[in-house]
């Protein structure tokens, strides 16, 4: 598995990767994201530079909250969008599966599932030492 760092302060934030190294969440924060949901991108990233340099305690549940018991998994909110992590090894605070765009009061099942297998994934990576970090550009 690869991941990329999309901050790295005290603590380290990170989004899954595919084999070549292309980051959907990178790639969306970055100018793919509809001009009406350009605004929300901006201030999610504003909010991973302060998780990575301080951690989530100044975060209320509103603005971050559980969207999965087992394994636990966490959605960072912004409008109506929605950045799927959940928490990595050490110092990796942080790891990003996709940014969606919330339709409805529940979690969308199908971005959870995704989350549920990048999830064992990561960890998969993690124990077997085969774990492939991107650094920042």
């Amino acid at each position: 598995m690869k991941i990329r760092i999309l901050a790295n302060g005290k603590f380290k934030v990170s989004a899954i990767a595919d084999e070549d190294g292309e980051c959907p969440v990178y790639n969306d924060l970055k100018g793919n994201l509809s001009s009406q949901y350009e605004r929300y991108g901006n201030i999610l990233l504003d909010k991973i530079d302060r998780i990575s340099d301080g951690g989530f305690d100044s975060f209320s549940s509103t603005s971050a909250h559980e969207i999965c018991k087992n394994p636990k998994l966490y959605e960072l909110i912004q409008g109506k969008l929605r950045l799927i992590f959940f928490h990595g090894k050490g110092e990796m605070i942080a790891v990003c599966t996709e940014i969606i765009i919330k339709k409805t009061q529940k979690a969308d099942p199908s971005a959870v599932r995704r989350a549920k297998d990048a999830y064992k994934a990561y960890w998969l990576s993690v124990d077997n030492g085969s774990l492939n970090v991107i650094e920042e550009e």
